[in-house]
């Protein structure tokens, strides 16, 4: 659709915004566009990043960047991501959700958001669906080019960062009606982070103090300090040649290649707290030293007669331990501030190496006929590949007491009473302490297919009519492998069976968060000397895979692995009517899907044959695992199976657009749209819990009837266009879900069939039937909703004099509900916010562009989301029973908190084809928290510190 403009001059940063409001103007449906130049007045450098500066999205970080994008609440699972059209492959185990931190911007014409559905599109999202659309040079029509590089530097990093990118396209031949175009980008980031994760509260009271006794409260089960080096490379080309046959027919064939590396060390310090009387170091009797600490005097005559009983009979009472320093405890929010425990210190080196690839390739054209048919085409293949290996070495240390709680600011803290921890000759692996991995994982997503669609225009009087129909085809091919190495032993031909740190040329790690608690990292490895170790390691030393190695391959591996199949077939038809000023649309999609999975199932029990002839069956447990695969292979513990299924939908959608003059338009819309399920929650696998060397009673159980989630949608847009550039609008919308996919969790008594079942196959005595089970499942749950508001404001204020003309102001901002009933048994139908769903989200910009300058300060405010749902009967009955805790169920829920970051960019351009620039990223060094359900119970501080970069682009 064309709509008619008043004409003005557009010049400098405004040109994309122009652009794209042109496009969300001429939408049909509600849309956010983003254009090349618009995303190039601001820091943001990935996919991820730009589309968060979007109303209503928000992004999931990883080490400081957007990777994932949530929108309107709706989990990254939930949308979906498409490059030039084409529904993008996923290197990710899940299946569905896509990393855009793997794309960067600089190879992108323009992103746009769709955010209510129409017929002739895939209808698989809930959120949105965003289309990465690269340039065009027939859209352009004329010669372009651009060449950029930058330098920077992470504040957190001792090394610099790089940036390049080339852009070229031309139109040619006489008419002008060839375009080719390429792209290409390669940046190099050094980054990092600092990390420290509570990991967990306990809400068992284990403190050895009486008359009276502690009260119950939450009390910090251990800490892990984490320091991050992290290198990623990033390397992006696209291509396109576009021929114009004639004015009615016309060709494509476009590709784009991107490629993300990252290189991630991480070295970590762990101490786990026992919480438990016997390993409370504070003091317990009441002695001569206790009274003395306490200012009490020995010689009066009640605190004589205490001391004369036996120890066992003169208890430290609970304020004593509070007096002396041992205990403290805040009633408010139930939770101990101060604890003396003693524990167990670990060190950790790990090295991931990930290769990330998505390649897109397809041709396509669009004809005319007889001047009222429209018929586009194309032909396509995505392909999504991950290559990831992790290396890891861990090594503990014996017991050592130490202090640990919430100080002031809420700030964990941790003290050791020795020097164990901070000694690299007390960190060994041997038999008993530690573990070394070698492991890899690969992934691969294949999807190819077809689309056309045939579109017709005519009229009957005032009524002007729009037919269009269509088919997409679309086959996919996703497979996950893991190969794990796994060991748990150590012989050493020339001395003690021992690793030490300190055989690895361990160095100290200073300033580790040392604006925030000023923890004692202590020693860390060496990196080179960790790396050869595994990969080379020395001749008289032999790394051994344990019973308990094979238990682990098998568990985290074998029965993990998957191969999948999607086949889509989807028919439409969409029909349009344009009277005074309205626009009505209606139609119909139909999608199929066909699914078939394989998988590894593992056989606990096998036919052997008695010394007799006779047969019996025998039953395997995890312990005996390593001695059947290494005397009979793998193939007899394990089978494949595969299982097939498929559903369909019909699904509506109704639009009604008033266009009242070419600055005002009001868009009205009820779809129906779905979500399908992650191919890690389809795939029919048991996994089966482990404890030692025997089954434990607790399954994940598969649900091969998991169907996907179904959202009826209404929404309600208005927005008025400046004269010149600029939009004020709002968009209300609201999404009753059918069916959202959440973890079930159930106590299974042993009369039970089920438990029946369960126990005829995993234990070794199919017989019994005492035993209860504790089972997990994705399951739908029920109803849900979401609602919300967008508003969006953003203008140039060059109605305003002089100097002042050249200030500008955008602003957007989302206010968003949600709620879904959990279907855990212990928290059956507690109403909860979806997860990753924040309350606000909200983007401010101020620029001033004039006389070539150019300065935006940008600022990107996310209100905290649920992320984890405490889980399980005896921790829920722990936190909430008036006998134990008392608090709510949800006090352990895991939060991440509000997140606020500004950021700023300075160009200047002189002449006509030359700029520099400047940018700052995240310039109060903002850090990512997350709470366990009172900000006073942190669970995760990470600080990435600012970023710094300063270029030139040269532009054609």
């Amino acid at each position: 659709e064309v709509v008619e403009l008043e004409t003005f001059t557009v010049q400098g940063s405004l040109i994309g915004s122009a652009k794209a409001l042109n496009r969300e103007r001429a939408a049909q449906n509600i849309k956010d566009v983003v254009a090349s130049d618009a995303i190039g007045q601001f820091v943001d450098r990935n996919a991820a990043e730009a589309l968060s500066r979007l109303p209503g999205i928000s992004v999931e970080d990883s080490q400081g960047e957007g990777k994932f994008v949530i929108i309107r609440g709706a989990d990254p699972s939930l949308n979906s991501v498409s490059i030039d059209g084409v529904v993008a492959a996923t290197p990710e185990e899940d299946g569905r959700s896509t990393s855009l931190d793997i794309i960067s911007i600089d190879q992108l014409e323009s992103i746009e958001v769709t955010k209510t559905w129409l017929p002739d599109q895939s209808a698989n999202f809930i959120g949105g669906a965003v289309n990465l659309i690269t340039r065009s040079a027939l859209d352009m029509g004329e010669r372009f080019g651009t060449i950029g590089f930058a330098v920077g530097r992470h504040e957190i990093s001792d090394e610099n960062s790089y940036r390049f990118n080339l852009n070229y396209g031309d139109v040619l031949l006489k008419r002008k009606n060839l375009g080719i175009q390429f792209s290409f980008d390669y940046s190099k980031d050094n980054r990092g982070s600092d990390t420290l994760k509570v990991d967990d509260y306990g809400a068992d009271v284990g403190i050895d103090v009486q008359d009276p006794s502690p009260p119950n409260g939450f009390q910090i089960e251990g800490f892990r300090l984490e320091d991050f080096i992290v290198t990623r490379e990033r390397t992006g080309f696209s291509g396109k040649v576009e021929y114009g046959l004639n004015d009615n027919h016309s060709v494509y064939l476009n590709a784009s290649l991107n490629e993300f590396n990252n290189d991630e060390v991480l070295q970590q310090t762990r101490l786990d707290v026992s919480l438990s009387d016997s390993s409370y170091a504070g003091k317990t009797v009441f002695d001569i030293d206790v009274a003395l600490a306490l200012g009490l005097d020995p010689e009066d005559p009640e605190v004589a007669a205490r001391l004369a009983r036996q120890p066992n009979d003169r208890p430290v009472t609970f304020g004593e331990a509070v007096a002396l320093g041992d205990i403290a405890f805040d009633e408010a929010s139930k939770t101990y501030t101060l604890q003396h425990f003693t524990g167990e210190g670990s060190k950790s080196w790990t090295n991931k190496v990930i290769n990330d690839r998505i390649f897109t390739l397809q041709a396509g054209g669009k004809s005319r006929f007889a001047d009222r048919f429209l018929l586009d085409y194309k032909v396509y293949t995505s392909e999504a590949n991950k290559d990831w290996t992790e290396q890891s070495i861990g090594l503990r240390t014996t017991a050592t007491s130490t202090y640990s709680g919430i100080g002031e600011g809420n700030v964990p803290f941790f003290v050791e009473e020795g020097a164990k921890i901070s000694d690299p000759f007390q960190y060994r692996f041997d038999i008993d302490n530690g573990v070394v991995e070698d492991n890899e994982f690969q992934s691969t997503d294949e999807r190819s297919g077809v689309e056309a669609n045939l579109e017709t225009k005519y009229s009957f009087g005032e009524l002007n009519w729009t037919t269009k129909i269509g088919a997409t085809f679309d086959f996919r091919d996703k497979s996950f492998r893991r190969d794990f190495r796994n060991f748990q032993d150590i012989e050493v031909s020339d001395g003690p069976d021992i690793l030490r740190l300190s055989d690895l040329g361990s160095t100290e790690l200073e300033d580790f968060l040392e604006d925030y608690g000023n923890f004692d990292f202590g020693p860390q490895f060496d990196t080179e000397s960790a790396r050869d170790y595994i990969d080379n390691t020395p001749g008289n030393i032999e790394l051994i895979e344990t019973r308990r190695s094979v238990t682990s391959n098998v568990t985290s591996a074998i029965l993990q692995d998957y191969d999948a199949t999607e086949d889509i077939t989807a028919a439409y038809l969409m029909q349009s009517l344009d009277w005074r000023g309205f626009t009505f649309i209606a139609g119909l999609r139909y999608e199929k899907t066909e699914n078939t999975f394989t998988n590894n199932v593992i056989n606990t029990s096998i036919e052997v044959t008695n010394p007799d002839g006779s047969p019996r069956t025998l039953f395997i447990s995890p312990g005996f695992w390593k001695a059947v695969i290494d005397n009979a292979g793998p193939e007899i513990l394990f089978a494949t199976e595969t299982s097939d299924r498929s559903y369909d939908h019909v699904l509506p959608a109704l639009h009604v657009i008033k266009r009242f003059n070419e600055d005002i338009i009001v868009r009205a819309s009820y779809t129906q749209t779905i979500a399908r399920p992650t191919f890690t929650d389809l795939i029919p696998r048991e996994l089966i819990s482990v404890n030692g060397l025997d089954f434990a009673p607790s399954v994940r159980l598969a649900n091969f009837d998991l169907m996907p989630q179904e959202s009826e949608n209404f929404d309600l847009g208005a927005d008025y266009y400046f004269k010149k550039v600029g939009v004020i609008g709002a968009n209300l919308f609201y999404k009753n879900l059918d069916g959202p996919i959440y973890t079930e969790s159930r106590t299974i008594d042993p009369s039970d069939p089920l438990a029946m079942e369960l126990n005829a196959k995993y234990s070794s005595d199919p017989t019994r039937n005492d035993i209860e089970w504790s089972t997990r499942r994705k399951a739908n749950a029920g109803e849900g909703n979401i609602a919300g508001i967008e508003l969006t404001f953003d203008r140039k204020l060059d109605f305003l004099p002089g100097f002042w003309n050249g200030f500008g102001f955008a602003f957007n901002t989302a206010f968003i509900d949600s709620e879904v009933a959990l279907p855990l048994e212990e928290r059956l139908d507690e109403i909860v916010p979806l997860f990753k769903q924040s309350d606000r989200l909200t983007n401010l910009s101020l620029y001033y562009e004039k006389y070539g300058f150019l300065a935006r300060f940008s600022m990107k405010w996310r209100g905290g989301y649920l992320e984890e749902v405490e889980a399980g009967a005896n921790r829920i009955n722990n936190i909430s029973h008036p006998n134990q805790v008392g608090a709510s169920p949800d006090s352990l829920d895991l939060y991440v908190d509000d997140f606020f970051r500004l950021d700023l960019r300075l160009e200047y351009r002189f002449q006509k084809w030359g700029t520099i620039f400047f940018e700052g990223t995240n310039l109060t060094g903002e850090p990512l928290t997350k709470y366990y359900g009172d900000r006073q119970r942190v669970a995760y501080y990470q600080d990435t510190q600012p970023i710094y970069f300063i270029g030139y682009k040269w532009t054609m």
